[in-house]
């Protein structure tokens, strides 16, 4: 198996078995193909909504804009356990390039 098949079904693997994707998987999977698609034959960002109704620009040379796309809570485990331990204050994402984690953890307005 090549290697570029093998890093794709990593990857459709990894979606489907995200918690955070449950009674969204399907969709999750076509948007992985629309976005590898867009980043190669558009080559323009796209602004995507997150759960809580934040935006975040997904670029296609970003790596990080992959998660925000491909699943509805980005590091979903992570992000659960702040939002169970962190009850009000600042969160300071130190040394993030993209801070998927400095927007995530609030809940919609």
């Amino acid at each position: 198996m090549s290697i570029l098949l093998k890093n794709a079904r990593y990857v459709l693997s990894s979606i489907w078995r995200e918690p955070s994707n449950r009674g969204q998987r399907v969709k999750r999977v076509l948007q992985f193909f629309g976005w590898q698609f867009w980043k190669r034959a558009v080559r323009m960002p796209v602004v995507v909504e997150l759960f809580n109704g934040h935006k975040f620009r997904a670029y296609p040379d970003c790596q990080m804009s992959a998660g925000a796309i491909y699943t509805r809570i980005p590091d979903s485990q992570d992000i659960l356990y702040l939002r169970k331990h962190i009850r009000q204050g600042t969160l300071i994402d130190v040394g993030a390039n993209v801070s998927k984690r400095g927007k995530v953890p609030t809940k919609t307005r």
